[in-house]
């Protein structure tokens, strides 16, 4: 398989999730037809992007692999367990909400993972872990040698979360060879805002607010603001923040002479399976490529109180992009709670583009588009026009509802115009607050107090033992299932694919809490 997606390929994989401005539609809202005990129909993409349908009647889809010397038939095993739980489960016609009553509530400690606790010092001064930061930076200046890579994102974090969740994720990146940081503030903290200054110039920031933005950064930002025009439904307002961020961040990187500009949000990292560096990724890409999408594996939550999500979440759930057809059968299978899909938010991946592209813009948080170049003809592109080429070996790893906390942060920051009213309904706050179901459900959970937030968090996030899962169909809605024996399904779940367990992020933040004792 080539490193990289040919021209072709890109455009099979388009036609699945065009490049809209505001594109986060999902690659999971297909909706199986369901017969009494399995799928009637299965609608797969294969790793070209190109989709296809599996018909079967009741009976085992795949090959068995019973014939390999000393190998386990993984399909007839997974097969095995649905057939156990659904004639365990759908008898009794149970609820989700009678589900959530009996679902494991795994902690941190029941992982063995409370340890690593110990050795994080969110109580050190902050100045402390500036200063870890700047060295860290002069120490991984080697590896920044191959190409000058920086970010760009928007926060609106607290001092408190600034300190706990974004420095983290600065760190991780200066690790791997990150250049630099240009961040767009939407949020009202003074603290947060010197903690962000003091950083520069390894980060750099600029503000919506009248009161941390620089005059002439205010004035394109209000001139901005009036001549761009979304949806009045959803939280395409934040996105339109995001797009005026993200098009300061390249002009102020191509005046800093950077090379190439990452667009990810503070609880995604760049994860890198073939170089040792981020700019080795970006140095390998050959130069008739002027863009590149990296795609999104979604973090699986394990246990539900998760505090520091980089240092205790390793399991993930994998994209259709690198699942087979065999493993992404089984995805609506296991799709926990009230998520429509397997994967709960994007599945569009983030994208990087070459700062050296003249009128590079911001093609929603997905994408960058530019114009056509010769520089950019090959084999594959003849006539030299912008692609989207997608990496077949760099990932982004989004910790996405891994504390339980933000169910209700979320809720309040979304929607801060309905939160705390008994009056709302779900149609009311999916129309003006969101665009995905999941995160309007989260909300009226959230909503409904802090008892309802958490059992609504494990119910959707957590994959403990009781989770529930739709197991049939029936006329006036779904039949749930408890799942069980949880631990043998995560394994069998990942020695096909659909999990995939990443610990690098782990040891190179704990190695950072053990530099700073």
């Amino acid at each position: 398989m080539p490193l990289y997606q040919t021209k072709q390929s890109e455009k099979q994989v388009s036609e699945l999730d065009s490049p809209v401005i505001l594109d986060v539609l999902l690659e999971d809202r297909e909706q199986e037809q369901l017969s009494e005990n399995r799928l009637h129909f299965v609608d797969v993409t294969d790793t070209t992007g190109v989709r296809k349908k599996r018909y079967h009647d009741n009976e085992n889809l795949f090959h068995s692999v019973s014939n390999v010397p000393g190998g386990v038939d993984l399909y007839g095993e997974i097969e095995r367990y649905w057939e156990t739980m659904v004639s365990s489960n759908t008898s009794t016609g149970r609820t989700i909400e009678e589900l959530a009553h009996v679902q494991h509530r795994t902690t941190v400690k029941d992982l063995h993972l409370d340890g690593i606790r110990s050795y994080i010092h969110n109580d050190l001064d902050i100045q402390r872990r500036i200063e870890f930061v700047r060295s860290l930076h002069r120490r991984q200046a080697p590896k920044r040698q191959h190409a000058k890579v920086c970010i760009a994102a928007s926060i609106a974090h607290d001092a408190e979360a600034f300190k706990l969740s974004v420095v983290p994720w600065i760190q991780y990146h200066i690790e791997m060879g990150v250049d630099a940081f240009y961040i767009m503030y939407d949020g009202k903290d003074r603290k947060a805002v010197e903690m962000i200054t003091s950083l520069d110039p390894i980060v750099k920031m600029s503000s919506l607010r009248p009161e941390f933005a620089s005059k002439e950064d205010y004035e394109e930002f209000q001139k901005f603001n009036a001549t761009t025009k979304v949806s009045d439904e959803g939280n395409y307002e934040l996105m339109k923040k995001q797009k005026f961020g993200a098009q300061w961040a390249i002009k102020a990187a191509q005046q800093d002479g950077k090379d190439w500009i990452i667009q990810i949000d503070p609880d995604e990292l760049f994860l890198t399976t073939r170089y040792s560096s981020i700019p080795e990724v970006f140095h390998n890409i050959p130069s008739s490529v002027p863009a590149m999408r990296f795609m999104n594996f979604e973090a699986q939550v394990e246990a539900g109180d998760v505090k520091y999500p980089f240092y205790e979440v390793n399991l993930f759930r994998a994209p259709k992009f690198f699942s087979t057809p065999e493993a992404i059968h089984y995805r609506s299978t296991f799709k926990q709670g009230l998520n429509p899909g397997f994967i709960y938010l994007y599945a569009n991946g983030k994208s990087a583009a070459r700062l050296s592209t003249s009128d590079l813009r911001q093609y929603g948080p997905h994408y960058f588009n530019g114009p056509p170049h010769q520089s950019y003809i090959s084999e594959d592109n003849a006539k030299g026009e912008w692609t989207n080429v997608i990496s077949q070996e760099s990932i982004i790893l989004h910790y996405t509802y891994c504390d339980p906390n933000e169910v209700t942060k979320k809720a309040k920051l979304s929607c801060p115009q309905l939160f705390g009213r008994k009056d709302v309904d779900y149609d009311t706050v999916k129309k003006e607050c969101f665009i995905l179901d999941i995160d309007a459900h989260a909300f009226m959970a959230a909503n409904a107090g802090e008892e309802e937030a958490i059992s609504f968090f494990y119910q959707n996030f957590v994959y403990s033992e009781g989770a529930p899962v739709r197991c049939a169909a029936k006329r006036r809605g779904y039949t749930w299932c408890a799942l069980h024996d949880i631990e043998r399904l995560k394994v069998l779940l990942e020695r096909i694919g659909l999990f995939r367990r990443f610990t690098l992020p782990q040891h190179i933040l704990i190695q950072h809490e053990f530099a700073l004792m």
